[in-house]
């Protein structure tokens, strides 16, 4: 895949928004293989008590970054909490799960290297 030619703009309000209900959380695509890029990525809204679906990415590595809030991660054998400013390195085929156990917002980004998970938030999954 070659990269874009010229700077790919995201921005919040053109993003894909994908609302999901079971457990609750927004993200929101911004890049991804629908736009030639060589990564995709968003940022995701995570509600107070909720958490994403424990999943595996098996084709890409993820970068995770906090924006707002306190997350939780969980892996397998481990748990890390990170707090804004922090950021984690999702390996490829780990199963993790993303979960904000405060009491307000949070919010973080995630960047797929290379592009292709985005397309199934972007489906919501299905």
């Amino acid at each position: 895949m070659t990269a874009p030619r010229k700077p790919l703009v995201g921005r919040k309000a053109n993003a894909h928004k994908v609302e999901f209900t079971s457990p609750p959380r927004t993200p929101y695509v911004y890049f991804g293989l629908d736009d030639g890029s060589p990564m995709g990525a968003g940022i995701c809204e995570i509600p107070p008590g909720s958490s994403n679906v424990r999943h595996a990415h098996p084709d890409a590595d993820e970068v995770i970054y906090v924006l707002q809030g306190k997350l939780r991660f969980v892996f397998d054998d481990v748990e890390h909490v990170l707090e804004p400013f922090e950021a984690i390195l999702v390996p490829r085929d780990a199963m993790h799960q993303i979960f904000n156990d405060g009491p307000g917002p949070a919010a973080h980004t995630f960047t797929f290297a290379p592009s292709g998970p985005e397309n199934a938030i972007r489906r919501m999954y299905k």
